[in-house]
């Protein structure tokens, strides 16, 4: 039952490939035909020059030689051994040249469903809610987009090579059965009858190859760790720990590749002494049957070029089943995205003319309890709208649900009173200006970094909007000037100057709503202050929503909403809730200017 499961899975999935890439697949086959013309030539072509060897007079010549013979006289050429030999070279020059023909088009065939592939997958993916990526392991989306996208390439090419080959077996096949059905079937009967065993590798092949590919993913997992770790590694003192543990990891991934390759070159290999012994017992029935030497001859050419192929042809489902895990994950991935794809509306957003309602939301992630629950919030335009609270509020997890990544259980969000879900998100989300505590910068300079926001920003915008971000300072004075190349994650500036440059990067779009998450926390005070007095030369003709921690930072936020356990617990301006006797706000206050004063706080 198993094995019945298994197979019709293998063909549901190769049904499936073949008819997404059809187009690709069919004109590689033209391509084969004319490949296939050319062999059928070339297989032929031998004849008239062994049947000269043998009788110069060519009294006695097989059919083809008779053919070719009229076709010369009739176009003048001299009947003697050069002009044979130079028509069995260029009959072979021209199969050759057609071969690679052939294996150029099957790259390109390769090329062109990987690069549908890629796209596919990066659109799918980038097009699922948040929930995708923060419940997916990310080793395995890097290693399928890496190393078993690159398998499946692979695949592609030896199941388009596959049918060239399948073709040219037929045609070299078909040839020595029209001659001589005796001598070609006890060959092939011999290659079958030795080569048939060999296809129960199959199973131990799909084995491994499920093995390796879980080892790869795990082993893609630590090495993105490491990267991501390093500075907590170097600071724990860990290198030693964390090299052996991807070292155990690459261990386990090389065994499992060893045992894949170890069987597949195994497995080509044994291919070729059969096909000798088969020509062997051929040889030896020929010279009993008395055949004329120049049909043995194409017969032998023939089964020389055709016995090699049937026995790739009879190893393609050690291919298939080395190229299934790799395509199951790639599908199984882009089947989990599609699922947790973004509602995705009609509406085109312009610009924000009223303001963002958070109406009676609640939300929970997977196995845990409410994150929020039942919020009401009005983020007004043309306000400084803040949301404090202590960590683990809930107050990141509003911001997510403003931008669409993830959805309400109940509730609802809305624009200018339109329910988000009927925006066209990437609309509404281009007037976005989106500054986290932890900025990425790209590994490119701070202007690239900038223009990544606003591809069509001039030289004059980009440099108000540093200054505006109170960056245009420190940029100036790096060796090349906004032309500096920022590092991996913007690792070669310090944080202030990173979050800096976040900012600048928001403001650059000039954005209708400017969230900044948390974004001064983790800062020091000059580079606080900065943002801070950056923040205050907007709040007069922007809509901002600004997450915070530490109270000062959102002295001029015109409404404020203090979240404790997932819900509203108090809201009102800033004068309003710190004056509030025995409010939380007003003792949060106190708590953060008694840290002050006791040296806990840089402030």
């Amino acid at each position: 039952m198993s094995k019945n499961l298994n197979e019709h899975r293998l063909f549901a999935t190769m049904y499936g490939f073949v008819s997404d890439y059809a187009y690709q697949i069919f004109s590689l086959g033209f391509y084969v035909l004319i490949e296939g013309l050319f062999s059928f030539v070339s297989v032929f072509s031998i004849m008239p020059m062994a049947d000269y060897l043998i009788d110069q007079k060519l009294i006695s010549p097989s059919k083809f030689t008779i053919y070719i013979l009229d076709c010369f006289n009739s176009w003048g050429i001299s009947i003697n051994f050069l002009s044979f030999a130079l028509f069995f070279m260029f009959a072979n020059l021209f199969k050759n040249l057609s071969d690679v023909l052939v294996g150029y088009y099957v790259l390109k065939t390769k090329y062109s469903i990987l690069r549908k592939i890629i796209h596919g997958l990066l659109n799918t993916f980038l097009k699922a809610r948040w929930e995708f990526f923060g419940s997916t392991n990310h080793g395995k989306i890097v290693n399928t987009l890496s190393k078993e996208l690159s398998t499946v390439g692979d695949s592609i090419g030896h199941i388009a090579t596959f049918l060239s080959q399948l073709l040219q077996l037929c045609i070299y096949i078909s040839i020595p059965f029209f001659m001589n059905f005796k001598i070609t079937l006890i060959s092939v009967s011999i290659f079958i009858l030795f080569g048939l065993p060999i296809m129960f590798f199959n199973r131990v092949v799909k084995k491994n190859s499920q093995g390796h590919l879980e080892a790869s993913n795990a082993l893609t997992s630590n090495i993105m760790e490491i990267i991501a770790s390093a500075k907590i590694i170097l600071g724990y003192g860990r290198r030693e720990k964390s090299i052996n543990h991807l070292i155990h990891s690459y261990d386990v991934a090389a065994g499992w590749g060893l045992k894949v390759n170890f069987i597949n070159n195994l497995l080509g290999k044994l291919f070729l002494p059969i096909g000798i012994f088969s020509m062997i017992i051929a040889l030896s029935f020929s010279m009993h049957e008395g055949i004329i030497f120049s049909e043995l001859t194409a017969i032998l050419w023939s089964l020389m070029r055709a016995l090699p192929m049937l026995g790739s042809v009879l190893q393609i489902g050690t291919t298939f089943s080395a190229f299934l895990p790799s395509y199951i994950q790639m599908n199984s991935l882009k089947m989990k995205a599609e699922s947790l794809a973004e509602i995705e509306g009609l509406k085109i957003f312009h610009e924000l003319k009223q303001g963002i309602k958070i109406d009676n939301l609640s939300f929970s992630y997977p196995l845990r309890q409410d994150t929020l629950e039942n919020i009401n919030i009005f983020i007004e335009k043309g306000k400084m709208t803040a949301i404090v609270g202590e960590s683990g509020s809930g107050k990141s997890t509003l911001t997510d649900l403003v931008l669409g990544l993830q959805l309400p259980q109940s509730g609802a969000i809305q624009i200018d009173g339109i329910p988000l879900s009927e925006w066209k998100q990437n609309s509404f989300r281009e007037k976005i200006g989106y500054v986290p505590q932890d900025p990425y910068l790209f590994h490119i300079s701070i202007r690239d970094n900038l223009l990544w926001s606003n591809p069509q920003a001039t030289d004059g915008e980009l440099w108000a909007s540093l200054q505006l971000a109170n960056a245009d300072g420190f940029v100036k004075l790096l060796p090349q000037g906004i032309d500096t190349i920022v590092g991996d994650r913007g690792m070669r500036l310090s944080g202030g100057q990173r979050q800096r440059i976040a900012l600048a990067r928001a403001l650059l779009r000039k954005p209708e709503l400017l969230i900044l998450d948390e974004a001064t926390s983790s800062l020091d005070v000059e580079s606080e202050q900065l943002i801070q007095k950056s923040i205050n030369n907007l709040s007069a003709d922007s809509t901002i929503l600004i997450i915070a921690h530490r109270l000062f930072t959102i002295i001029n936020a015109d409404s404020v909403y203090l979240l404790k356990s997932g819900k509203v617990v108090e809201h009102g301006s800033f004068q309003q809730l710190a004056n509030k006797s025995n409010g939380l706000f007003a003792e949060m206050i106190f708590k953060q200017r008694d840290m002050n004063q006791n040296g806990y706080n840089d402030k």
